[in-house]
């Protein structure tokens, strides 16, 4: 028997091919891997834009056209905020001017923390001076989680706004109309 070296031996269909169809499939992964990374970054995008939506929606129907007539205004305003279903936890309160000057916004944050921590509105926010009502409405989903520290995924806003209130100056009443702050806090 005689052998023959210089001769090329078949390996296959695909053994053949095997070198070209390499190349082939790392760039389908790529593709892939590409394609997915984006719609990732599509829905997450998408979910702040929501988010940002439900926030602005949530805080027309609460600060109407930028005075609130009083407490019972205000919680007319906050109920009807929650009789729409919402997909996200939201509080509300309002803070003097002064307060956000003086504490700041990361304050602000900290007082919604403890609040929903604690379930009792915050010594902070403005209270009314007629009943002792403290200006303060939340929302949360069912399932929802409580706002914390540990919660990363929020959005806060401020608006200037102005209160009406009731002043008795020498036995008669007066309404003043004080600029306050309507913060807001939107989070899964």
């Amino acid at each position: 028997m005689k052998f023959n070296l210089n001769k090329k031996g078949f390996i296959g269909a695909i053994g053949d091919d095997l070198p070209s169809l390499i190349p082939i499939i790392i760039a389908i992964l790529i593709f892939f891997s590409v394609f997915t990374n984006t719609l990732m970054v599509y829905d997450q995008k998408n979910s702040e834009l929501r988010k940002q939506i439900e926030l602005s929606s949530i805080s027309r129907t609460i600060k109407g056209e930028s005075l609130i007539y009083g407490y019972d205004f205000f919680i007319d305003s906050c109920t009807a905020t929650k009789l729409k279903r919402s997909n996200y936890n939201y509080m509300i309160a309002l803070y003097s001017n002064d307060f956000l000057i003086n504490e700041g916004i990361n304050q602000i944050v900290q007082d919604f923390i403890e609040t929903s921590q604690n379930d009792s509105p915050s010594s902070s926010f403005i209270e009314d001076q007629d009943s002792g009502e403290i200006f303060f409405c939340n929302y949360k989903k069912i399932g929802g989680s409580k706002f914390s520290e540990k919660t990363r995924n929020y959005l806060i806003r401020f608006y200037p706004i102005a209160l009406q209130t009731n002043i008795d100056l020498g036995g008669e009443d007066y309404y003043f109309i004080e600029p306050v702050i309507l913060a807001m806090v939107v989070w899964d």
